[in-house]
């Protein structure tokens, strides 16, 4: 994901429109996806040293939610609009309750 959204930014800021809109639906997008791309790589860290169940879903279901919140703010920089536009805030919440999982793992984990 962190590479996506290099390679996204770089791509972005030459063949996106001029509209304000647009570029900001798409900036906010490549932040969550390198946001939370970093988050994949901590949730893996954390579950070389502790293998537990919530760890590893913990980065499942941040993975998930991060594809269904940029996917969706991608489309919206497109232009696209639709019925899948309730998928943001689902991907939203998603993203959410990863990082509780992800928070509560550490916390139980034993250092």
């Amino acid at each position: 994901m962190v590479l996506l959204s290099v390679i996204g930014e770089a791509l972005g800021s030459h063949l996106l429109k001029e509209s304000i809109l647009h570029k900001t639906y798409y900036a906010l997008a490549m932040q969550f996806l390198m946001g939370n791309g970093l988050g994949l790589i901590l949730s893996h860290l954390l579950y070389q040293q502790h293998r537990t169940k919530l760890i590893f879903y913990s980065g499942l279901v941040i993975g998930i939610g991060t594809l269904l919140f940029s996917t969706t703010l991608f489309m919206k920089s497109l232009g696209l609009t639709g019925d899948w536009g309730i998928l943001t805030p689902i991907g939203g919440a998603v993203l959410i309750a990863g990082w509780v999982m992800m928070v509560t793992a550490a916390f139980r984990s034993k250092y």
